[in-house]
């Protein structure tokens, strides 16, 4: 772990990049950093709706400031999502939105992420900090979380099931308590073939409502992907690849 700090490019007596409530630092950490299903919780920004004449705000249609439909005899209609005052023009919600999203962002409750620089994701809010070094001035006054720094700053972060293996590369602490959560990595017998380490072409012929002789076929054949294939009754278990254990992450919270 770093132990170097970093500056504070904010400047001594700022707020910028941090929350203004306790103080913690906003964490900036690589998308690559993450695991891939970090994009399955992003969702992105397009933008106000804009006329797509004259690029000024537009308004829903239904707006109180929108003339009633038997009104607009002068008006063009291309649509009956967003209109434009000044255009005198109606359109579709496609008409109003670029093609290509403005950013992103993540705010299901729990986190609150935003899009930052080229390819890093800003932190603002979470249930979890770690201690980080400060970011360069690209950033000024936030935490870089792939720098971690036990002499750094309180940042703002991710927990661990937000990384490939289900342990941060940082610790975890929690915002509330200042407690640190551990995740450590428990080997446990496969759920599937229960610690045997192989699967049987009877069990996946019943789950595909198949044959036991066309379940073979499919695998020699290449259909069906296995390994250890003993040509007749077994092969290795999807889950575990044939080792009979998989890992499981357990947190635990250990009182500062």
């Amino acid at each position: 772990m770093n132990s170097y700090p970093g500056i504070d490019y904010s400047g001594p007596v700022s707020k910028v990049n941090r929350d203004p409530e306790n103080g913690i630092r906003y964490g900036v950490i690589s998308t690559n950093s993450l695991t891939e299903y970090f994009w399955d919780s992003v969702e992105n920004d397009y933008g106000d709706p804009t006329c797509p004449k004259c690029g000024e705000p537009a308004l829903d249609s239904g707006h109180d400031d929108i003339p009633a439909s038997e009104d607009r005899e002068d008006w063009e209609y291309h649509g009956n999502d967003f209109a434009c005052i000044d255009c005198k023009y109606t359109f579709w919600s496609d008409q109003a939105y670029p093609d290509e999203a403005l950013g992103w962002h993540i705010n299901d409750g729990t986190y609150q992420v935003i899009g930052c620089l080229d390819n890093d994701a800003m932190v603002i809010k979470s249930p979890y900090y770690t201690m980080a070094q400060f970011c360069s001035p690209c950033v000024p006054g936030a935490g870089n979380l792939d720098n971690a720094c036990a002499a750094g700053i309180p940042s703002y972060c991710f927990g661990h099931d937000w990384f490939d293996g289900g342990v941060a590369p940082y610790p975890v602490y929690l915002v509330s308590t200042g407690n640190q959560i551990i995740a450590e990595r428990h080997d446990v017998l496969c759920q599937n073939c229960q610690g045997r380490g192989h699967d049987t072409v009877e069990r996946l012929a019943r789950v595909r409502q198949d044959t036991p002789a066309n379940i073979c076929y499919l695998i020699n054949d290449g259909q069906i992907r296995v390994t250890g294939f003993d040509g007749a009754a077994r092969f290795d278990c999807f889950r575990c690849a044939g080792k009979g254990t998989e890992f499981k992450i357990i947190e635990r919270e250990v009182q500062a």
